[in-house]
């Protein structure tokens, strides 16, 4: 699953306004999400079994399985101790461990002759598994246009499903298509809340979709028209995206009037940047990311981190409190990575932080020591590549931690892991095959680098 709003994909922002902590990325429309029922769940663990065994020119390594395998065996068996689990044959399936086999041929033979392989192969296990009225939205969909009827959940439900997919709670996996599907079947139906979810997702750099800011405009004002506040500072961040700061202040301020996080949390950014026409005011943007992180906005609580780190807006420098800031916003936000923000800081010695690589590698490995923290973890590894910050030179080092990074989920790690195997550096055997391989995930995930050394390779993605 792809991993989404990295927190490398905001730096080319810092490095364009020469500000920290103007990070535009739209986390932060949060709400408290229910947990899924337990045939949803089932309904999801089939989704996901269909794209890992329906072939597809993007998929590398483990994320791509023989249907007759015996891993794949293995899957199946677990799908059907699910299926048996929420009482599959009350609603009319009653397959049993005997059959796994035969339902293996049986899949192989529709993929051969599917051209929507992950639709009907969904279908078929939905059928067989769960009964014939089970119904999930499982058609596999890159675009804004899938189907929006999905008995048993109301839009907001559907929308809150969007949020866990995007965010990594209630042990969903990160998945920015899983989180389009849903914030679309949502949006569809007229929850303001889907809207503005896929609104967010078209305004940033985050899938296959691209920036689509006139769609995502027309979104936020879907929501906003239904009286929600975040639709309004969604508006206003297209207007800030397109350099109307006027406009953008106008309505991000009546957002944050209204309550939202995101309006409290982007009107915090002009007040310490003194942007968009504000004045410079420390102390009244520390009150602002307060009021967004009271509301589990982690990008506010990121920031909180960071100005404890810095002792700014009146705060005592407190290390150990930025830290409990950056634990907060990675327990709302597993795209979340504070730590290598703040060591980013330091490295580019973005005002007031002096440029200083030895704090950059301090704070990355803080950061890289924790699970999850997959983009601290690639710049340790870039920090021993290039021998910075007092480290002495070490490719096999750097392959370390860049296969770390890989193995959560950083893009950029899978990039440098790549060119890793592609040089035959840091004891790795030279190997264009696998160089390949994780060129492609990362291209999967979004990654501009990985697209380009692609095409120069004369490849697709």
């Amino acid at each position: 699953m792809t991993r989404i709003r990295k927190v490398h994909t905001t730096y080319a922002t810092l490095a364009s306004t020469g500000c920290m902590l103007s990070l535009f990325a739209a986390s932060g429309f949060a709400q408290a999400a229910a947990a899924p029922d337990a045939t949803d769940r089932v309904l999801d663990k089939i989704a996901i079994f269909a794209e890992r065994i329906c072939p597809s020119p993007n998929k590398a390594g483990s994320e791509q399985i023989n249907v007759e395998s015996a891993e794949a065996k293995v899957e199946l068996s677990k799908l059907l101790r699910l299926a048996a689990n929420v009482g599959a044959k009350a609603s009319g399936a009653h397959i049993g461990e005997e059959h796994v086999g035969p339902l293996q041929k049986d899949l192989a033979e529709l993929i051969k002759q599917s051209v929507d392989c992950k639709e009907r192969v969904a279908e078929s296990l939905i059928s067989r598994l769960l009964g014939p009225t089970a119904s999930h939205g499982t058609k596999a969909d890159n675009s804004v246009a899938s189907e929006t009827s999905t008995p048993g959940m109301s839009p907001r439900d559907m929308a809150i499903r969007g949020d866990n997919y995007s965010y990594g709670r209630k042990g969903f996996p990160v998945s920015v298509s899983e989180a389009i599907k849903w914030y679309t079947k949502a949006a569809k139906q007229g929850d303001s809340h889907g809207a503005v979810g896929l609104g967010r997702i078209l305004s940033e750099s985050t899938s296959d979709l691209g920036l689509r800011y006139d769609e995502a405009f027309d979104w936020f004002s879907k929501a906003d028209a239904k009286g929600d506040p975040d639709g309004t500072a969604g508006i206003g961040l297209i207007y800030f995206l397109r350099g109307d700061y006027t406009k953008a202040r106008q309505f991000i301020q009546a957002a944050a009037a209204r309550g939202s996080a995101d309006g409290e949390f982007r009107m915090a950014t002009f007040y310490l940047d003194g942007t968009a026409g504000e004045p410079q005011n420390e102390e009244l943007a520390r009150e602002l990311f307060m009021k967004a992180a009271a509301k589990h906005h982690s990008e506010a609580e990121n920031n909180l981190g960071v100005m404890y780190a810095k002792g700014q807006g009146g705060l005592t420098r407190d290390e150990g409190e930025a830290e409990s800031w950056f634990t907060k916003a990675w327990n709302d936000d597993k795209n979340s990575d504070g730590e290598s923000r703040l060591g980013w800081a330091y490295e580019a010695g973005f005002n007031p932080f002096p440029k200083s690589d030895k704090e950059a590698l301090r704070w990355y490995t803080i950061g890289a020591l924790k699970p999850g923290h997959s983009t601290s973890k690639w710049n340790v590894g870039k920090m021993y590549e290039q021998g910075r910050g007092g480290l002495t030179p070490s490719d096999t080092e750097a392959v370390g931690w860049y296969k770390k990074a890989a193995d959560e989920g950083e893009s950029m790690g899978m990039v440098d892991l790549a060119r890793m195997y592609e040089e035959g550096r840091g004891g790795l055997p030279r190997n264009e095959a696998q160089a390949n391989a994780l060129y492609r995930k990362a291209a999967a995930d979004g990654n501009a680098f990985a697209r380009n050394r692609l095409v120069q390779r004369g490849l697709s993605w």
